[in-house]
């Protein structure tokens, strides 16, 4: 599940090789804080002078502009076909591992529309131990960081929260009270839980379920 909310926040951030220059994300905030950054290096030059390694012809500007030749050659983009290529779970020929020679099998892509249901709702005895069933319906793991949980009950899904290949996990409405639950679903099943929501499922008649991209993904309404 680790290597799932890697591979989004990749795409995210790290951008996979070939993607053109000004769209990539890390260069632009790289390129902003360069910018920031040249005036206080021209000060702190002229104040402190030339540093014992530099080049005749360095001026605070050409120094740091080396710098960060350096940063984007040397470290970013080695780093990006690192994870895209060599630690893709589709390239064959490493096998998948923990080890130096073996590959980390970093997953594709999540695609954009994943069906994750709002599979069921319960009540305990007192509001602290309701909750909220999700389950994921495809063969793969699926990142919910930041989806959303609105309308009736509202609740935004924590950062890092990957369900497991159809998997299941539980949004309580406190966590804590979750715990003293004595019947199913309860402690000690394995459950991935999180919470707590706003809401009250006693009189909720309409819960949706929406991505971090605001899609609506699936929504709950009490049967007639």
């Amino acid at each position: 599940m680790l290597v799932r909310r890697m591979r989004t926040l990749m795409d995210r951030y790290w951008q996979a090789p070939g993607t053109p220059v000004g769209e990539r994300v890390l260069e632009s905030h790289i390129e902003e804080l360069r910018r920031k950054i040249a005036p206080e290096a021209a000060l702190d030059r002229k104040r402190w002078g030339e540093s014992w390694n530099a080049s005749r012809q360095s001026t605070s500007g050409r120094a740091l502009d080396q710098g960060i030749r350096d940063l984007l050659q040397q470290f970013l983009e080695l780093r990006r076909v690192h994870f895209f290529v060599f630690h893709s779970a589709t390239q064959s020929k490493r096998q998948i591992g923990v080890g130096t020679r073996l590959s980390a099998g970093i997953p594709d892509s999540q695609p954009m529309e994943c069906r994750v249901r709002i599979a069921d709702v319960g009540r305990g005895g007192e509001r602290r131990q309701d909750w909220l069933r999700l389950t994921n319906t495809h063969p793969f793991a699926v990142d919910v960081s930041d989806w959303k949980l609105a309308d009736d009950v509202k609740f935004t899904l924590p950062p890092g929260m990957v369900i497991p290949a159809h998997g299941e996990a539980i949004v309580a409405a406190d966590e804590a009270g979750f715990l003293t639950r004595t019947n199913p679903p309860m402690r000690g099943e394995q459950w991935l839980v999180v919470g707590g929501f706003k809401g009250n499922l006693g009189k909720a008649q309409d819960i949706r379920l929406t991505d971090d991209r605001g899609r609506e993904v699936d929504r709950w309404q009490p049967k007639k």
